[in-house]
Formats: structure tokens, sequence, C-alpha cells
């Protein structure tokens, strides 16, 4: 099942603690094709503390699901686009 988190840190966060071998895809609110970065929900880059001062989920939307096709999916049915994968967790 694929969840969408936006303006909702408390409830992205959570879904992140207990899905830790979940998928993230990091979007824009308004999602097009040119921005879809997807993560591991353990990924730093997306949970170790508000971004950059920020909130997770004010500036950018993120979509939870437990499988990476899940999102794959979302991507290209939202925008016609495939997601890549983050350079930090994916490596």
């Amino acid at each position: 099942m694929v969840e969408e988190f936006l303006d909702d840190d408390t409830g992205y966060l959570t879904w992140t603690r207990r899905h830790p071998r979940g998928f993230v895809l990091n979007c824009a609110r308004n999602p097009g094709d040119d921005y879809l970065v997807l993560h591991h929900a353990d990924c730093y880059t997306i949970g170790d503390g508000p971004a950059h001062s920020r909130s997770w989920t004010t500036s950018y939307q993120k979509v939870c699901a437990n499988s990476e096709a899940e999102l794959q999916e979302w991507a290209r049915s939202r925008t016609g686009g495939t997601a890549s994968r983050c350079g930090a967790c994916w490596t």
C-alpha cells in the first residue's frame, strides 16, 4: 500500500520507524518527472532530523511503500517518469 505524506512530518517519521525496510519516494509537492528520488526508509538523507532546519514534508512530498515496485508504479502513473535511486543509500 502506498502512503503519501504532505505537511505531515509526524506521520511520515512514524511510517519510516514502523517500516525500516520500506522505501520512500522524495518528490516535489506537485510531482513531475524531473525530480523523483527513491530511498530506503532508513536513509540518513531523509530521516536524521529536519532537513536544513525545515520540515520533511512541507517543501517536498514523501511517498512511502513496502516495495520499490509500488513506488515506481506510483511515479509512472502520476508523472510518466521513473524514480532514480539515491546515491547515498543504494550504493
